[in-house]
């Protein structure tokens, strides 16, 4: 699982978010650095080490880095490509949104995998892994907040 993850989520981000958001909103969309960056942060996630919290293996900080931090590149390339300008408060509140949209669905494809497959691996930190991602967002948005206050 975590090789698909590794390989799959920054091929899929660098070759087919482009063209999926041209399609969605008929503007064009190109490979730009924030792409770029995303796909290097979902990569090397699992590189970092992650906590023992609670006595349990977590693959916390993966997620804070390859799930929080990759949205906020993500959120960022989407916004910049549509040309969307928000209010700060609409935008902390649309980073969040995406980043609990792709959190959610990857836990869902976990487990379908679990259910589905004779792989096992734990679930039992998927709440750790939705606060890593939320908090990896935060730190994204607090990043850029203080290196782009005029944005």
């Amino acid at each position: 699982m975590t090789l698909f993850f590794a390989t799959v989520l920054p091929l899929a981000t660098l070759l087919g978010f482009p063209p999926l958001l041209r399609r969605l909103s008929g503007r064009p969309a190109r490979l730009e650095w924030p792409l770029v960056v995303a796909a290097a942060l979902s990569l090397g996630s699992w590189l970092v080490p992650s906590p023992v919290v609670g006595g349990q293996h977590t693959q916390f900080s993966t997620h804070l880095v390859g799930g929080g931090l990759y949205c906020g590149f993500v959120w960022r390339w989407a916004v910049s490509t549509l040309g969307w300008r928000p209010r700060p408060v609409l935008a902390l509140i649309s980073l969040l949104a995406f980043t609990s949209l792709l959190g959610v669905l990857i836990e869902l494809f976990e487990l379908a995998v679990v259910q589905a497959t004779a792989l096992e691996f734990a679930l039992a930190d998927t709440s750790w892994d939705l606060l890593a991602n939320t908090l990896g967002a935060l730190v994204y948005w607090t990043a850029e907040r203080l290196l782009r206050p005029a944005a």
